[in-house]
């Protein structure tokens, strides 16, 4: 068997040619629905597919190149059940239509999953680093959602990103933050609301800080690691200023032991972020 050579431009497949060569035509997802062969002897062969990308059926005689559906983009044949499309660094089973071998970043993302289960809004071309999509000019659909579904929607890709400790955050949607507020289970009812506002002010120290960058819909934050340690730092210590006031109300010692608490987590998570003498905020508790 002769040596395969393929054809692309701008990353995507144009053809191949072992013996003789062959022109892809494709969709507008990207899957080779026609081959033509060069030597011009052969009626082209034309490929249709089922959603996930078995094949439903094929009309001609030209021998299958080894990419078909959604080939262009690199999706590769395999004979291997339940894993019939190999794409770079997972494989798909066409049957299922689901992954079916564990994403490179597992434990960090989930196991099966792909751009956090949610591939209109987000892209990942290595595999290896979701992004956001860029969007239209009408913008992303957030900008017609509430605040609550903006909030429930953020929950779900927080949860589903592997956090489970957030008692809030901001949404952002086209640049444009919401604070979210979720509480902190087991909180004493008759701190709640005290303890929410203080998490509010917490939350808003991002938004001072103008975390909510680029478009799409995510939550707060910047690519600049450092510039998310600086932001979590005044945010804790906003947060400790916060609890320290709630702390002077206090008129017995069950109430004082409560926020004497939540200054001490306050502060440990201070001096996790600020790190002075690393990113030079020298700030402290007190």
């Amino acid at each position: 068997m002769g040596v395969t050579t393929y054809y692309s431009a701008g990353g995507e497949l144009l053809g191949h040619r072992t013996d003789v060569g062959a022109a892809y035509g494709t969709d507008a997802l990207g899957s080779v629905t026609v081959t033509a062969i060069d030597d011009q002897q052969r009626i082209p062969t034309n490929y249709y597919y089922k959603p996930y990308g078995s094949r439903l059926n094929k009309l001609g005689n030209n021998a299958d190149p080894r990419y078909l559906w959604n080939g262009t983009s690199g999706y590769r044949e395999t004979a291997i059940s339940h894993s019939k499309s190999y794409v770079q660094a997972r494989h798909l089973g066409q049957e299922e239509g689901r992954w079916t071998t564990v994403d490179p970043l597992w434990p960090a993302e989930e196991a099966f999953q792909f751009c956090r289960s949610s591939p209109v809004f987000h892209t990942d071309v290595s595999g290896k680093q979701v992004s956001v999509v860029a969007t239209c000019l009408l913008g992303h659909p957030c900008n017609r959602w509430s605040e609550k579904k903006k909030c429930e929607v953020l929950h779900k890709m927080l949860t589903d990103a592997g956090y489970t400790d957030f008692e809030g955050a901001v949404a952002c949607c086209d640049g444009n933050p919401t604070i979210c507020i979720y509480g902190r289970p087991g909180i004493p009812a008759k701190y709640k609301g005290a303890y929410d506002a203080c998490t509010r002010r917490h939350e808003n120290v991002h938004v001072r800080d103008k975390q909510c960058i680029g478009l799409g819909f995510r939550w707060s934050g910047s690519r600049d690691d450092d510039a998310n340690k600086r932001s979590e730092c005044k945010a804790y210590k906003e947060s400790w200023d916060c609890f320290k006031a709630q702390r002077n109300k206090c008129t017995d010692s069950v109430c004082r032991q409560f926020w004497d608490g939540q200054m001490e987590e306050a502060c440990m998570y201070m001096h996790e972020n600020c790190k002075e003498g690393d990113i030079g905020m020298g700030i402290r508790c007190g």
